[in-house]
C-alpha cells in the first residue's frame, strides 16, 4: 500500500521534473515557446493522481484499524523479546508490573512491539510468577497510543464490547465501566471457573492512549485504580 503510494507520488514529481526541464531547454535555445499541452488535460491528470494518492491513504488507514488487537494479526510482524527472572525491559514496554500488583519478581516478561499509521507506538507484555498459594499468577498488557482521540474511542468502542479482543478464541464478556474520575474510561470483568483466581479484564481510556489488562492474581484491578491511572500518566 505505502509502495503503491511513494510510485504515485513519485510519477507526480518525474512528470514535473520533465516538463520544468524542457522549459528551461526552450528557453536557452532562445526560440519560441512550443504550444504547451492543453492544460485541462495537465490538470485531470494531476487530479488523478492526487486523488488515487488519497484513496491508497485511506485504505491503508482501513488496514490499520483492522490490523489491531481486535483479530489474530493484531501483533503479526511485532518486534519480540523474553527477558527470564532478574531481566528488566524498558519500563514503556511493559505498562503494569506483577511486582506492582502482587509484590512477585516475574519468571519471566514476553513483550513485543509495534508501531501503524492510526497507532505510532504498541507494546504487549506477558508475566508470570507463582503466588505464595502455590497458585499462578498472570498478567497480559497491551498499550496504544493512538493517532487522535477520536481513534481512541473507537478503539476502546471495540475492546469493550467482547472481553477486550484479548484471545479471538474464547467466548464474548462485554466489560461495565467502573467510576475512575482521573480517567476517561475505565471498564472491568470478572470470569471465575472455580479453580484458581478468577480472570479480571480491563480496558483504561485516557486521551489518545487506550490500556488494557488481562490478569489473574490477588489483587482486585477495581481497586488499583490509582495505580493503573498512574501508568498513563507518564
Amino acid at each position: 500500500m505505502a509502495a503503491a503510494l511513494l510510485t504515485i507520488l513519485g510519477m507526480q514529481l518525474w512528470l514535473d521534473a520533465r516538463n520544468t526541464w524542457r522549459l528551461w531547454k526552450t528557453l536557452t535555445a532562445g526560440v519560441p515557446l512550443e504550444r504547451p499541452k492543453p492544460y485541462r488535460r495537465q490538470l485531470r491528470l494531476g487530479q488523478l493522481a492526487w486523488g488515487a494518492a488519497l484513496v491508497i491513504s485511506v485504505l491503508n488507514l482501513v488496514v490499520s484499524i483492522q490490523n489491531l488487537d481486535g483479530n489474530p494479526s493484531g501483533w503479526d510482524h511485532a518486534a519480540r523479546t523474553v527477558y527470564e527472572a532478574g531481566e528488566r525491559p524498558p519500563v514503556q514496554m511493559v505498562p503494569a508490573d506483577l511486582t506492582a500488583l502482587d509484590g512477585l519478581e516475574p519468571l519471566r516478561t514476553e513483550v513485543q512491539e509495534k508501531s501503524l499509521p492510526i497507532a505510532p507506538e504498541m507494546y504487549a507484555a506477558r508475566q508470570s510468577a507463582v503466588l505464595p498459594d502455590g497458585e499462578q499468577a498472570f498478567l497480559q498488557t497491551a498499550y496504544y497510543r493512538m493517532l487522535t482521540a477520536g481513534l481512541a474511542q473507537t478503539l476502546t468502542a471495540e475492546l469493550t464490547e467482547n472481553r477486550a479482543g484479548f484471545l479471538d478464541s474464547r467466548p464474548e464478556l462485554p466489560l461495565d465501566p467502573i467510576e475512575a474520575p482521573a480517567l476517561d474510561g475505565f471498564w472491568w470483568a470478572e470470569e471465575a471457573d472455580g479453580i484458581g483466581s478468577p480472570e479480571q479484564f480491563a480496558v483504561l481510556r485516557q486521551g489518545k492512549q487506550v490500556l488494557t489488562l488481562w490478569y489473574t492474581g490477588s489483587a482486585d484491578l477495581r481497586t488499583e485504580t490509582a495505580y493503573l491511572t498512574s501508568l498513563l500518566e507518564k
